[in-house]
């Protein structure tokens, strides 16, 4: 019989106890599912076909068969997918949707899809508009090609406003764990070959709620597409770990919250008579910039890579106008830098040197 990867499990795991809504979850809450011939947790099955579920046909897994469905924007009114949405979402009520993170992991068994939006991984669900899913897909720009290569697809949908990319990732072996990181609003997705060692992919922000979690296989709308089987070795919902809670990204953003206040600005070295920009203020997922004439603008955003990791990405709505700024941040101080007239790249540096179109914004903390 498989067992957890880590063994420190809660009580209500080993009890069968349920959690109450006024019962706070534990902070070291772990759920395991090894899909040993039985269900070991509270499976919801949202549009749930019991002829493309099986936990037989590949003992010690969970096996959903691909069907059509889709999720994606206005199913309901798509020509598309004509109206048919995606079954068997195989989710459990999330008792960490209200704590400060979660992490859910699955490994998938020889999948190899080879039509366009066959798919298998990890869903965070509030209802069919609001959801976030990370799975394993085929490439799309090449259909023609007689082997699609696999990639990572990760997908975010508010009120039917989605947002997906497609993810290079080391993805030759037939077990391929993914594992979705929330702190905050901030996720984090990560892959890996062995189920030890996680590289992370990328991070976005999603606001909803998570109040379900678990895993998802589907086709898609496409009606030429065949069913494919979607092998889930376990499934696994846990508390963030104290070092995951300090993950110096999210510690981070934590830093930044709140206001600052601008008191010098010096564009081509020279500084300005009046600061352009009065005020900073920064949420869990949004900065905001308050000009002097008193209008302002928000944008959510995101911090560069792990090697360019002074960077902050702003983008803007309507238009996802994107915006650069290198930045330093201490307890009390904040310093930006950006080009006034090229949006993207970042300036190289915090200063602005005379001759060139670079801002620098020194700010202080408001106080409390």
């Amino acid at each position: 019989m498989k067992k957890p990867p880590v063994f420190l499990v809660a009580a209500l795991l080993l009890t069968g106890a349920s959690l109450t809504a006024e019962e706070p979850a534990p902070a070291t809450l772990h759920l395991y599912d090894g899909f040993d011939g039985a269900f070991s947790l509270d499976w919801k099955p949202v549009r749930h076909e019991p002829g493309h579920v099986s936990l037989e046909k590949h003992p010690g897994q969970l096996t959903i068969t691909t069907q059509r469905g889709a999720l994606h924007g206005d199913v309901a009114n798509s020509a598309d997918s004509e109206g048919i949405f995606a079954r068997n979402l195989f989710v459990i009520d999330n008792p960490l949707a209200d704590a400060d993170g979660f992490v859910i992991t699955t490994c998938v068994d020889s999948f190899r899809p080879s039509m366009p939006w066959q798919q298998a991984g990890l869903l965070v669900y509030d209802d069919d508009a609001n959801y976030v899913k990370f799975t394993i897909e085929a490439m799309l720009w090449n259909r023609d090609a007689a082997v699609l290569p696999r990639v990572l697809s990760f997908l975010r949908e508010r009120e039917m406003h989605a947002h997906y990319a497609h993810l290079w990732a080391p993805l030759d072996g037939n077990r391929i764990w993914l594992r979705l990181t929330r702190r905050g609003a901030h996720y984090e997705l990560a892959c890996s070959a062995d189920g030890e060692v996680f590289l992370p992919i990328i991070e976005y922000t999603w606001t909803g709620e998570a109040r379900q979690v678990g895993l998802l296989a589907k086709n898609g709308g496409d009606p030429r597409a065949h069913e494919i089987d979607a092998r889930f070795d376990s499934f696994e919902l846990r508390a963030l770990t104290e070092q995951e809670r300090q993950q110096p990204r999210f510690a981070l953003r934590r830093l930044l919250e709140g206001d600052w206040i601008a008191e010098e600005a010096v564009l081509g070295g020279t500084v300005l008579d009046g600061v352009p920009l009065t005020q900073v203020s920064f949420t869990d997922t949004t900065m905001t910039l308050a000009e002097a004439e008193g209008e302002s603008m928000a944008g959510t955003y995101a911090q560069g890579p792990a090697d360019d990791h002074d960077i902050l990405y702003v983008t803007f709505p309507p238009n996802s106008h994107r915006l650069a700024m290198r930045y330093a941040v201490d307890a009390d101080r904040l310093r930006l830098a950006f080009d006034s007239e090229e949006p993207v790249p970042a300036p190289p540096a915090l200063e602005s040197a005379a001759g060139d179109t670079h801002v620098a914004i020194a700010l202080r903390r408001a106080d409390p």
